[in-house]
């Protein structure tokens, strides 16, 4: 898991375990995704067929995410 673009002050903190053998139409589907802005935490069991799938989350709004990626 990363941040896709890396934003400073943001920190990603990933608990994912393997999980059953079965498809994965959506990895949404076998994760909890928590973002408040400084800190985004994922939990939850991933089979090994979302292995290479991504997510995407807003983690900032409009505003601070511009100033973010002006600054980097």
């Amino acid at each position: 898991m990363a941040l896709d673009p890396p934003l400073a002050g943001v920190e990603l903190r990933a608990a994912l375990k393997s999980g059953p053998d079965e498809p994965c139409p959506d990895v949404r589907r076998f994760i909890s995704i928590e973002n408040d802005g400084r800190q985004v935490r994922a939990t939850g069991s991933l089979p090994p067929a979302c292995d290479g799938q991504r997510a995407y989350v807003n983690v900032l709004g409009h505003d601070a995410f511009a100033g973010q990626d002006f600054a980097a």
